[in-house]
């Protein structure tokens, strides 16, 4: 993202003062979390059912 430390925005003062690297390292967990959860979802449907469900 391109913002200018003069602009007053709202937006481009949150980007300036928000902590990247931690704010990079929730957005891996979170996609992480999701990607487990899209695995697990078959297996767990067909042990619940007896089918798969797709």
């Amino acid at each position: 993202m391109k913002f200018s430390r003069s602009t007053k925005s709202g937006l481009s003062d949150w980007w300036w003062t928000i902590d990247r690297v931690q704010l990079g390292a929730i957005l891996i967990l979170i996609i992480f979390g999701i990607v487990l959860n899209l695995a697990a979802s078959p297996p767990i449907a067909e042990r619940l059912s007896g089918n798969i469900i797709l």
